[in-house]
This record gives structure tokens, sequence and C-alpha cells, in this order.
């Protein structure tokens, strides 16, 4: 199985350190999107042999699964500005607080290919 987390702050980090720990997945089945160029040398440091990306560089996914772990009140940007599209066997898991199924769901309805 091949994950990606988009949005890797504490809570992105924090299941992908689960998910190599508990050898869930290999760390080169690992996918970490981040908005921040800033963040982008510490988190491939951290995650030497996962795919380390900017959220602005990402045209495709190829992953099973993808993880949404932005700030709620992030979402909205994330959902307008992704430039990939969903393909129909890949399943998203938002565990994002505040946000309800049906406004992700209507964001990522439109993004199916």
């Amino acid at each position: 199985m091949k994950i990606a987390i988009l949005g890797a702050g504490n809570m992105g980090l924090s299941f992908s350190k689960s998910f190599l720990k508990y050898e869930l997945i290999k760390p080169e089945n690992l996918h970490l999107i981040t908005r921040n160029e800033s963040k982008f040398s510490k988190i491939a440091e951290e995650f030497p042999k996962s795919t380390i990306s900017i959220f602005d560089d990402v045209e495709e996914l190829n992953a099973d699964l993808i993880i949404i772990a932005v700030k709620p009140q992030d979402f909205q940007h994330v959902a307008e500005n992704f430039r990939f599209q969903l393909k129909q066997n890949q399943m998203v898991l938002s565990i994002m607080a505040g946000i309800k199924i049906e406004k992700s769901r209507n964001y990522y309805i439109i993004r199916w290919s």
C-alpha cells in the first residue's frame, strides 16, 4: 500500500512515524506533502527513504490512500488549489477536526478522473 499525507505538520508526521514504527508500510511507499518549503529539509532528514514534496509541485499522486492532515482553516485553500486528480481507486481519509464530510466530499467529487 502506498500512502500520501497531504499536510506534513504535527498530525501528518505523527501518523507517518506510527506507520513506519509499526511497519505498516515501507518508507519508500510514503509520500509526505508540505506547503512550507522551510520544513522540507527537516522532513527529508527525518524520512530519508520517503518522497517529500512541496504542495505546489504535486501534479500527480501515486497513492492508494491519501490522508488529508491540514489545519481546518487551510482546507479550502488546499482543496481549491491542488493540481492532481483523484483516481477512482484512491481512498481519501480526512483527519481534520470541524470539517464535515459533505464539505470535503463536494470538493473531491469534482476531482475524480
